[in-house]
């Protein structure tokens, strides 16, 4: 059976009509081809959005932390998350952010350790991510919500510190 003819009928005044399953299939193929745009469109118009990378960082060693296993640099961050004080505040994550070459490994953690038991914190657990240059991991709002933050890419500001 000819497939166009499932998905267009000829009218008997010569006039070519979609079938049921030609609309659909065609409504399917606009919203893919709509999502590809859209994705098209905002590496160019929203770069930070499409800058952090996943599988860049290796496991975490004695002395090399998260090695750089990608052939690129990147900007990679890692925060120590504190638990609630006793009278339900949240104190200040202690975050940090550098710059990894091919191969190169953080070597602060094991430093960031120790000031934060010197300092009488704990810590209740470490959450990492990186991006691809000019951006540097921050907390960023979400499409949704601009109170609501998640990890995310900014452009680099030559005026901020790096930790």
């Amino acid at each position: 059976m000819n497939v166009l003819g499932m998905l267009f009928k000829r009218q008997p005044n010569g006039k070519v009509r979609a079938t049921s399953l030609g609309f659909v299939l065609s409504f399917l193929v606009l919203i893919i081809v709509m999502n590809f745009a859209a994705d098209f469109i905002t590496r160019f118009t929203m770069p930070a959005r499409h800058a952090m990378i996943s599988g860049c960082t290796g496991e975490m060693s004695p002395g090399a932390d998260w090695p750089n296993q990608c052939d690129e640099p990147i900007n990679f961050r890692y925060c120590l998350i504190l638990p609630y004080n006793e009278d339900g505040s949240r104190p200040e994550n202690f975050c940090r952010t550098t710059r990894l070459e091919p191969g190169q490994a953080v070597t602060t953690l094991s430093a960031d350790f120790a000031a934060l038991r010197e300092a009488g914190q704990k810590w209740q657990s470490i959450m990492t991510w990186a991006c691809k240059p000019p951006f540097t991991p921050a907390m960023v709002s979400t499409q949704q919500s601009t109170l609501r933050k998640e990890r995310g890419c900014k452009r680099e500001d030559p005026t901020d510190a790096q930790d």
